[in-house]
């Protein structure tokens, strides 16, 4: 059964099933605990989809030394929200306005909400001096990623490590 499931889960990696079941037979047929579009997590191993988006990598837990959640998004919607905004409250106040802030704010409201849904994440692994940066997901499929590896580490015992203690750091 965990055979079968091993490449199911690889598979929503966008990756091809020749790749998919090598990765599976490398784990040794490992239970997935989580698996998103940044990554797969097993009991011990981490599969990777590498910020190229075209290979992999497969890291062990134990060897994962540090978290960095790295985000992007796009800023101009929410500059031009934030705009709106005073021109809005602008409106609203002047004798001439003329009904002109409902508009103005409702399409700040637009902006802010279009800011919101474009912004992107991923996350980089350091393992000592080196660093693996998946790719460029939802905000809330990293934050689950990151519970579920903090979770996996704490149960192979190693949860009193820098990382399980909050080493995981927002970038900026």
């Amino acid at each position: 059964m965990v055979q079968q499931e091993v490449p199911m889960m690889l598979n929503d990696l966008r990756l091809g099933e020749g790749v998919a079941n090598m990765i599976a037979a490398a784990l040794g047929g490992e239970p997935i605990i989580a698996s998103n579009s940044l990554a797969a997590l097993t009991t011990s191993f981490l599969v990777i989809r590498n910020s190229d988006d075209r290979s992999l990598t497969i890291l062990s837990l134990l060897r994962v030394s540090g978290l960095k959640i790295l985000k992007a998004g796009h800023l101009i919607p929410l500059a031009m929200s934030g705009g709106l905004s005073v021109v809005s409250a602008a409106a609203l106040c002047s004798r001439e306005g003329d009904g002109a802030s409902v508009p103005a704010a409702l399409l700040a409201f637009l902006l802010l909400l279009r800011y919101w849904t474009s912004r992107r994440a991923a996350i980089r692994f350091y393992v000592k001096s080196e660093a693996v940066q998946s790719v460029y997901g939802a905000v809330a499929e990293v934050a689950s990623m990151i519970t579920a590896i903090q979770r996996a580490q704490a149960t192979i015992g190693i949860g009193d490590t820098a990382m399980a203690a909050g080493c995981v750091a927002p970038s900026r």
